[in-house]
């Protein structure tokens, strides 16, 4: 079993327990002894000894002090000098307790430890000197734009998981059609360092985000704003975990994902950066495989963007694909996992590109193949993603993009409410009548969503979350990152209100809180019922979107 502890004078090892809860859920194996506290809550001295007593052979312990040489930590080197497998490490602080949180047990030694704990050494800076040296570097920094070839990480677990997306859906996946990945793409923009990541799963969500760019921000250095971490919300790849922690999920596979991530992130940003000689935009719809899934007739934005980055040969060495589109084309029925529409999408598009682009989800949230479908099994996803793959190779808008003088803003959408907990069981005990009568498969599926999305908002009761969303603008190009499944009619109105050159949303990133929903549609439908926005609020989330969309 893995352990970590920490021990300091007072309770400043509790509120290093209490931030880390901020970063990963789970501080389960996380014991504290806070010793010459004012008012102690129990005898800190037997607990530490029951502690040391319970350790066995097979354990692996990190135990954390605050001060080299101080009272805590020589109690704690007398009390442990003779037990091999515990590490005891001196200067306790954040950055030094996330590094260790994410290692991997069967991979801790003193080598790996020593290394982790000069990376934190260096994380301890004078920021006016950091400023300086950045400002001094940029007096002398060419502006132009620097990228990398994608890089393609390999999420596949090694052992049956619980698949996400659909409420029918509840035993593990029995098979691997095509491989889970993580595309990623490292940018300079006049020095600026980007790092853009799109992942074949359901959701990411905010806790994993948060851990995941902390140690970027710590160990590559690059700006918690450039950093994009997202999914392209598959139903058919396996769960890493959603809004509900109570569901069935590994946590093995979790932190194996997250290692995975952090690897890839470093192998990334250690590549070759290329000069852009050109960076060229096409743009283009989709005719004929998908729209709004809740009628034909309802507006669907079925845009397409697609960015090239050129070398002096005018050859593309790296591209970005935004779509809007769940990424939805296989049946609950499926228990192998797939990478589905969006994977199956970028894989046809390597022919007319001649890289793996990365291909990011944008304002989806009531987009899908559901009502353009003519089947759901392999064959018909085939058809669907070679066909997309075949109109975007046939785009003819074209223009040449300038990108510089990169900005960023962040801020966050508070959201705290009680439902009417008697109007939710009304909907529901509907809902659950219907399903009784309903015979169609795709009804009783839906209605199952929806009765799963009812019993969770009971459940949940009181609701308080916040949505971070960051824009990034770089003069032709603004790019709304947003944590949800925000819906087409919203991204409209969103890039109809940029002044760039070229606008897209990119939804499902650096986190997920669900449907972000037009107040028109909560009369009925799954998305108004899975939102967990009260009516209204929606508009009022993408007024300030827009009201943070930078100027020329």
């Amino acid at each position: 079993m893995f352990k970590i502890a920490l021990a300091s004078h007072g309770s400043l090892c509790r509120g290093m327990r209490e931030t880390a809860k901020l970063f990963t859920q789970d501080v389960s194996f996380i014991q504290i002894f806070p010793f010459y506290e004012e008012k102690p809550e129990s005898d800190v001295e037997a607990q530490l000894d029951a502690w040391i007593q319970d350790i066995h052979e097979e354990d692996v312990v990190v135990m954390l002090t605050d001060i080299l040489w101080g009272s805590v930590n020589q109690k704690i080197m007398l009390k442990l000098q003779n037990r091999t497998n515990v590490h005891i490490v001196t200067g306790l602080n954040l950055p030094l307790l996330l590094e260790m949180i994410t290692m991997e047990p069967q991979s801790v030694t003193p080598e790996l430890i020593s290394e982790k704990v000069k990376s934190c050494r260096d994380s301890i800076a004078f920021m006016r000197e950091v400023t300086v040296e950045f400002q001094d570097g940029d007096e002398y920094e060419d502006f132009m734009v620097k990228f990398t070839t994608t890089t393609s990480v390999n999420l596949t677990p090694d052992h049956p998981t619980y698949i996400a997306g659909h409420a029918m859906r509840t035993e593990k996946f029995k098979g691997v059609h095509d491989e889970i990945e993580a595309i990623m793409l490292g940018l300079q923009i006049d020095g600026k360092p980007f790092l853009w990541i799109e992942a074949d799963i359901s959701n990411f969500d905010c806790d994993f985000v948060h851990l995941f760019k902390y140690h970027i921000v710590e160990t590559l250095h690059i700006p918690y704003d450039h950093i994009i971490l997202s999914a392209d919300h598959r139903h058919s790849a396996p769960l890493l975990l959603t809004r509900n922690p109570e569901m069935p999920h590994d946590d093995g596979w979790r932190k194996e994902v997250l290692k995975k991530l952090i690897d890839g992130a470093q192998e990334t940003m250690n590549k070759e950066f290329h000069e852009a000689v050109r960076v060229q935009c096409t743009k283009g719809e989709s005719q004929g495989y998908y729209g709004n899934r809740n009628a034909k007739d309802k507006y669907g934005d079925t845009s397409i963007v697609v960015i090239e980055f050129k070398d002096e040969t005018d050859a593309t060495i790296s591209a970005l694909v935004n779509m809007s589109c769940h990424s939805t084309v296989l049946s609950p029925e499926e228990y192998q996992i797939s990478g589905d529409l969006l994977a199956a999408v970028r894989r046809e598009l390597i022919p007319y590109l001649n890289v793996t682009p990365l291909v990011c989800n944008g304002n989806a949230g009531d987009m899908s193949n559901r009502l353009y479908r003519q089947n759901n099994d392999f064959n018909e996803l085939k058809r669907v993603s070679s066909g997309i793959a075949r109109q975007i190779s046939q785009f003819d808008t074209k223009l040449d993009l300038t990108l510089a003088h990169p900005q960023s803003k962040t801020f966050v959408f508070p959201i705290e409410y009680d439902p009417d907990i008697d109007v939710l069981k009304a909907r529901l005990a509907d809902s659950q009548a219907k399903l009784e009568q309903a015979v169609a498969y795709d009804e009783r599926k839906w209605l199952i969503s929806e009765i799963n999305g009812f019993q969770r908002k009971i459940k949940a009761g009181h609701v308080k979350m916040d949505l971070e969303a960051t824009i990034l603008r770089m003069q032709d190009l603004e790019i709304v990152v947003l944590p949800c499944e925000l819906v087409s009619a919203f991204g409209r109105q969103i890039k109809k209100s940029s002044q760039a050159k070229v606008c897209f949303v990119w939804g499902y990133a650096n986190g997920q809180n669900g449907y972000v929903v037009e107040a028109s549609e909560f009369g009925g439908g799954h998305d108004g019922i899975s939102t967990q926005l009260p009516k209204g609020k929606a508009e009022e989330f993408v007024a300030l979107i827009i009201q943070h969309l930078f100027n020329n």
